[in-house]
């Protein structure tokens, strides 16, 4: 699924998505990556929004529930699987301080 088709869904079925899952997408198209910083600790991490490549991390909050949702609410109004770890940058070793 290309950008322009996820914008136009995004337009066209734009209620059917939850709040925190339109803030996901707004990131998304925005081109931003999310990634999981502070893996050693024993929640397993925090999720950040990478803005740009080789940009520093922002806080992207308790989005774990909706970044994966994003992916099965298009599922299930298109039908096209879109894999979501496309959009999650694996290569960091962030340690970052609160």
């Amino acid at each position: 699924m290309t950008q322009i088709e996820i914008e136009k869904l995004f337009v066209d079925k734009f209620n059917k998505f939850t709040e925190p899952q339109q803030r996901v997408i707004k990131y998304l198209l925005a081109g931003a990556k999310i990634t999981t910083v502070n893996k050693h600790h024993q929640s397993g991490g925090d999720y950040m929004w990478i803005l740009q490549e080789g940009g520093n991390p922002c806080y992207a909050g308790s989005v774990y529930k909706a970044f994966w949702g994003v992916g099965n609410t298009i599922r299930k109004l298109t039908g096209v699987d879109v894999k979501m770890g496309e959009f999650y940058y694996v290569n960091t070793n962030f340690r970052v301080s609160f």
